[in-house]
């Protein structure tokens, strides 16, 4: 009798396949170990399964009424056996506190070195913010409540990373969310976030 141990449920017999015609068959039994590893074998791994974008930091840099910009940090996982390099990032939507805002062309710069396998990188997008989006980032933002605190913005991205892995072309897409970006906003329009 065997020890009915860890590794019990791995070795239990899902069922017998007949082979051969009679007189001459073979019964050959099913196990389970046997059919998780075929199955393990053809099941087909989806790109978003092994390379994410899952979270990311910002700084909101805006010095004047006219100008300023948000880097976005993204943080790249590569759960792969290959470097991955990433090429482009493409924004598809860019809220504010829930609310959709107009943005310029991203300003991104391929990183010199890939996503080693198995590892994290950081990946710096800056996108440059115009008049209009400088007006409504400045009627989101979250006063601050007490002298002691400070003011804080939600911002969320939507959009797709491309890259190399092994020669072959990767499209990611993502969606993440800067709950506490840092806030540097000393435009003249911005004298009320502070009262």
């Amino acid at each position: 009798m065997t020890n009915p141990g860890k590794n019990a449920v791995a070795d239990t017999e899902l069922g017998r396949v007949v082979l051969g015609v009679s007189p001459f068959t073979a019964e050959i039994p099913l196990r389970s170990f046997l059919v998780s590893w075929v199955w393990r074998l053809f099941k087909k791994v989806r790109v978003e399964d092994v390379i994410r974008v899952p979270s990311t930091r910002a700084h909101v840099y805006i010095p004047e009424d006219d100008d300023g910009h948000v880097d976005f940090y993204f943080m790249v996982v590569n759960m792969t056996d290959r470097p991955l390099s990433v090429q482009r990032f493409f924004l598809s939507r860019f809220a504010a506190s829930g609310k959709d805002v107009s943005i310029q062309v991203p300003l991104f710069k391929e990183p010199n070195e890939p996503v080693p396998p198995r590892g994290i990188r950081e990946v710096h997008l800056s996108v440059p913010l115009g008049a209009p989006a400088i007006r409504h980032l400045l009627r989101v933002v979250d006063r601050p409540s007490t002298p002691m605190s400070s003011p804080r913005v939600e911002l969320m991205v939507v959009g797709v990373l491309e890259g190399g892995l092994g020669g072959v072309q990767v499209r990611v897409p993502f969606t993440v969310a800067a709950y506490t970006p840092e806030l540097r906003i000393s435009c003249p329009s911005s004298k009320t976030l502070n009262t």
